[in-house]
């Protein structure tokens, strides 16, 4: 992602389209430690949709009052039997999935015991004092966490301050662990630039997703993020399996709290609670439509459907000129069209001829 020399209060217009776009926004470059991983082998876990703050752009609505939470022994059974088809990467995020510190100790030291390479999020609230962010940080550590993802913007700031995520920062660092930031800028320019200036955004880098339109109101975000039409949809970060907190499962990590975008869509793999984690996996893992989506990007597809005989016409009218927030968002056209059926026929196929279906491990 791109630098932020421009990124101060005399020069608030940076904060638009293209400041998402730059080197400092590495998941422009795709310079992360996620990246590392092919996203069959990932999974994410939203442990809760409960947060001690509540932010307005919140994809899953997070709040204090939510109460869903993944049970402890499904998660480890989860990790368990993921092993046999090929999961080696696991991040945890909410909601704050930290909230119960105990709890996701235990589950990063499970996690880490089988072998994954583990992540989490965080929202920072835990970083009052260096000496507390430091003792956490250390213990994070020890438990076996591959690094840490905290998240700072002015949706976060009248929950959680500056000072904290700074704290949470600086003791990653005093401790070894990677940290990598999440931010977004937000409508106040003047706010933006003190984030990145007193976070040290501009050396150090951040990551900012595409935008989600789930979730609550986003408005106030659509002038800040770029939109593309497909043949500039390059991003396939979101297309791996993601856990709710009630324990239903999707091809996509761009979970919001009731996923209603995703019902009737390849997207969506049933519950771990309903039909079981072995039959969660063994759909994902059977589609060639979810590993088109986890191999190949959208600018590919659009070169191949632009020029197919079947949905050419349709698609070069309707899809090929029209710009989208995210890679989530342009699958999600396909597959709510009037020609679905087709469409996802057609691109199983594509898949097919190229590869060879991954299932369970010998």
């Amino acid at each position: 992602m791109n630098s932020l020399s421009s990124c101060d209060e005399e020069k608030p217009g940076r904060f638009d389209g293209s400041f998402l776009t730059e080197n400092s926004n590495r998941n422009e470059t795709a310079d992360g430690v996620c990246f590392e991983y092919p996203n069959h082998t990932k999974i994410d876990f939203l442990l809760t949709y409960q947060c001690n703050a509540s932010c307005a752009h919140c994809i899953t609505s997070s709040n204090p009052y939510r109460k869903e939470w993944l049970e402890k022994e499904e998660v480890i059974s989860f990790l368990e039997i993921a092993r046999n088809y090929g999961k080696h990467y696991v991040s945890f995020t909410g909601g704050e999935p930290l909230l119960h510190l105990p709890f996701a100790l235990d589950l990063i030291r499970e996690a880490k015991a089988r072998g994954y390479a583990v992540f989490s999020d965080t929202n920072a609230y835990w970083g009052g004092s260096e000496k507390k962010a430091l003792s956490i940080a250390q213990e994070l550590k020890d438990a076996g966490l591959d690094g840490l993802f905290p998240s700072a913007d002015a949706y976060h700031l009248p929950f959680i301050s500056l000072t904290k995520v700074r704290n949470v920062i600086d003791a990653c660092d005093a401790v070894g662990l990677t940290c990598e930031i999440n931010y977004c800028p937000g409508p106040d320019h003047t706010l933006n630039a003190q984030i990145v200036k007193e976070l040290d955004l501009e050396a150090r880098g951040f990551f900012s997703d595409g935008l989600s339109l789930n979730g609550n109101d986003v408005e106030d975000l659509k002038s800040y993020f770029p939109k593309r039409i497909p043949a500039e949809l390059h991003d396939i970060g979101s297309m791996h399996l993601g856990v709710s907190p009630r324990g239903d499962c999707f091809a996509n990590v761009d979970i919001s709290y009731d996923n209603k975008e995703f019902e009737g869509t390849p997207f969506s793999l049933g519950s771990i609670r309903r039909e079981g984690i072995e039959e969660v996996l063994t759909r994902e893992a059977g589609d060639p439509l979810i590993r088109l989506m986890q191999e190949t990007s959208p600018a590919i597809v659009d070169a191949h459907l632009s020029a197919d005989p079947e949905h050419q016409e349709w698609y070069n009218s309707l899809i090929a000129t029209r710009e989208y927030y995210s890679s989530t968002e342009y699958w999600l056209e396909l597959f709510h069209s009037d020609r679905k059926e087709g469409l996802k026929r057609t691109l199983r196929d594509l898949q097919v001829k190229n590869d060879t279906p991954r299932g369970m491990s010998a």
